[in-house]
């Protein structure tokens, strides 16, 4: 008799297709691109709202980068520099009179993010091998620029003094040394606990959402990865595995499994 477990992927994912077809969110990011999720993660990084101060300290924590001393919890965040993800510097309030933002040039961090995708050590190498010869971030605001250099000290750069690294996956296995492991499912956490519950107003609306849609496709992605191991432990066929990641229920969202 076949074993009634032997679901396939999208018979076991049918509640999180369900719930991602009915999240904006899930909508606007084209089926998880791995962009718009950065994307949304610098916008609320940046963020010098009060009111998010809370969910800005959460997600730095979630990203193995929590606020330090006299740091304030918005970051100034860099986008694909040298392909990375995702690099943050802390902003301090200036001492003098106008106390406008500027970087602490002490400490940088890096994020490499992965969802649908699998990380690699080779590529994570290759992150290391720009840092190790180093690169200028510039950030501009209405009425300064500042730079700060990542990597080896020289007679005209002096390098920030600490570069940590973070991978952000749906799995917290360490990939390369000095690479600290972060999850997709602990970011959704930081966002949901940090919101209060009888707060409807439009960007907490949002953020639930947000946090929602991840939590279903952390699910989808691991209950794939598990039913890829199923199938390869049985030796089944490769073609099974890609129609059941064809399945048109994933098509139907834009979700490429």
């Amino acid at each position: 008799m076949p074993d009634p477990d032997n679901k396939s992927v999208a018979a076991r994912c049918s509640a999180n297709i369900e719930a991602l077809k009915n999240s904006a969110t899930f909508a606007m990011s084209l089926g998880a691109k791995e962009l718009f999720h950065t994307n949304f993660l610098a916008f609320l990084l940046e963020s010098e709202d009060p009111e998010l101060e809370q969910l800005r300290r959460g997600l730095r924590v979630a990203l193995k980068f929590p606020v330090e001393g006299d740091e304030l919890s918005t970051c100034a965040v860099w986008r694909e520099k040298k392909h990375m993800d995702l690099i943050l510097v802390p902003l301090l309030r200036a001492p003098d009179e106008a106390g406008e933002l500027v970087l602490n040039n002490k400490r940088a961090h890096i994020v490499e993010a992965k969802l649908k995708s699998v990380p690699t050590s080779e590529q994570l190498r290759r992150y290391d091998a720009a840092l190790n010869k180093g690169f200028e971030l510039v950030h501009e605001s209405d009425t300064s620029q500042q730079a700060i250099w990542l990597g080896p000290g020289n007679k005209n750069k002096v390098p920030v003094h600490t570069i940590t690294k973070t991978l952000l996956s749906t799995s917290d296995h360490v990939v390369q040394p000095d690479w600290k492991p972060a999850t997709w499912a602990e970011v959704s956490a930081a966002i949901a606990t940090s919101l209060p519950i009888n707060d409807t107003s439009e960007m907490a609306t949002i953020l639930r959402d947000y946090s929602k849609s991840l939590e279903q496709l952390v699910m989808v992605v691991t209950a794939a990865s598990a039913r890829a191991a199923e199938l390869l432990k049985t030796n089944a066929p490769f073609a099974q595995l890609l129609n059941e990641a064809g399945d048109p229920q994933f098509s139907r969202i834009r979700l490429k499994c």
